[in-house]
């Protein structure tokens, strides 16, 4: 908590009223904070990565069958590759999620609130 209330210092010093709703042309935005702009991206890109982790699984499997019945090993290592960086790509974005989870509970600061 003293980071942010020395982060919001710093940018109040500057100019910056990060109380204040951001704007789209003349309208208010439904983000009242970057907080929440940051939580709705955070959660998006999530979504994403477990898209991309499908596709990713499909490609990797396919070209690992594909070279597997005919033998091309550079086909099957390209399936290999795509496999093994699909589960790796997953394996971060389940740490981070947990990461952000863990530091939640410990400051007691709601990170990934609900509220949008």
């Amino acid at each position: 908590m003293l980071g942010l209330k020395l982060l919001t210092d710093v940018l109040a010093s500057n100019g910056v009223d990060v109380y204040e709703n951001f704007l789209v042309g003349n309208k208010p935005s439904p983000f009242t904070d970057l907080a929440s702009l940051i939580n709705l991206l955070y959660k998006s890109l999530l979504v994403l990565a477990g898209i991309v982790l499908f596709f990713l699984l499909i490609l990797g499997g396919f070209n690992y069958l594909a070279g597997a019945g005919q033998e091309k090993s550079n086909q099957v290592e390209k399936g290999k590759k795509a496999i093994t960086g699909a589960i790796i790509g997953f394996l971060l974005v389940f740490a981070a999620y947990w990461i952000v989870q863990i530091i939640s509970l410990l400051t007691g600061v709601k990170i990934l609130n609900s509220s949008l």
